[in-house]
């Protein structure tokens, strides 16, 4: 690396290691399969090289996102680790699930574990085990929107109905009403107001 200018260059010198290597061996690599190999090393290389850390002996670290003790046992520490791993995977899969569901939605495509698969990019076993209990959330948030939305309205209504009194007693010119456009404006959620 400290030989080559750019990313290409050290690939390219990759490369040429790589041939001499593989010709040693009595069953030789494809020359796709030398060229994936090469690519991913250069790649991995070339972003996390930095001479000090290579001058210095560098060990990669890992960072541990539990702290967990070292007084406790290797095998209690990686039960910990994996239940904490599963558990984030989860819950990242039923994100893109509910987002695919509410995408699918918003556009009036059907709403199906076929067709959550395909757009969310999990495969359909995984859709199909998460499907109903996330499209059981997706629908309970709608139907709080669709109360937010009501109560709203009624709200409206019981305002428009005691202005009313206020409003036959004064005489109102046209250009000085205001009409109420009841739908929810989509970045803040409040209803929004037009001009009538």
């Amino acid at each position: 690396m400290r030989f080559s200018q750019d990313q290409s260059s050290f690939e390219f010198t990759l490369t040429e290691q790589a041939n001499e290597f593989n010709a040693q061996f009595a069953k030789k690599l494809s020359r796709s399969e030398i060229t994936k190999w090469v690519r991913g090393t250069a790649r991995w290389t070339w972003t996390k090289f930095t001479q000090g850390k290579f001058q210095a002996g560098y060990t990669a670290k890992r960072t541990r996102l539990l702290d967990l003790p070292t007084s406790m046992s290797l095998r209690d520490r990686q039960r910990i680790g994996q239940d904490y791993t599963r558990q984030n995977r989860k819950v990242k899969t039923e994100d893109k699930i509910a987002w695919a569901i509410r995408t699918l939605d918003r556009d009036g495509c059907p709403v199906n574990k076929s067709s959550v698969a395909r757009l969310s990019g999990l495969s359909r076993p995984t859709v199909i085990a998460h499907f109903d209990k996330v499209n059981g959330w997706v629908k309970q948030e709608y139907a709080r929107e669709v109360k937010l939305v009501d109560h709203a309205i009624d709200e409206l209504a019981r305002e428009r109905a005691l202005s009313a009194d206020v409003v036959d007693s004064v005489e109102m010119h046209p250009e000085d009403s205001v009409e109420w456009d009841v739908s929810l404006c989509p970045s803040s959620g409040f209803l929004r107001q037009r001009a009538g």
